[in-house]
């Protein structure tokens, strides 16, 4: 059984707060219906643009086989930041999960996705 890591928020997500209990429980069952083994989830710094605790899991990315995020609103919002995070998910053949969107992406063409799904709900949120 693939071993993951949650990764929760105390500040905003798109506009909301989502208690972390709550992103707790999104996760657990997101793992559960995918036969993930949970490991408990590292909770980031309510300051704005902190990720500190995320970028603390993946400097640890050998132990576990993948991070699941509550939902990709999550990810920093630059660019350059992301690509960081993908390349080093990708070079250690590492999984990034997303509970609420129920979507995974291990290679260089699913991030490549992922940055069109980013672009796209941007383009949602300002109109």
């Amino acid at each position: 059984m693939k071993k993951v890591r949650g990764y929760v928020f105390s500040r905003e997500l798109d506009d909301s707060h989502v208690p972390q209990h709550v992103q707790n429980i999104i996760i657990r069952d997101y793992c559960s219906k995918h036969k993930l083994q949970y490991l408990l989830s590292a909770t980031e710094y309510s300051m704005a643009n902190s990720y500190k605790i995320l970028d603390s899991v993946i400097n640890k990315i050998n132990n576990i086989d993948g991070v699941v995020f509550y939902n990709f609103f999550q990810l920093p919002h630059s660019f350059t930041k992301r690509e960081k995070i993908f390349k080093k998910f990708v070079q250690n053949k590492k999984t990034l999960h997303f509970a609420v969107e129920n979507i995974s992406f291990n290679s260089v063409k699913d991030f490549k996705e992922l940055e069109r799904l980013l672009k796209l709900q941007n383009a949602i949120n300002q109109n």
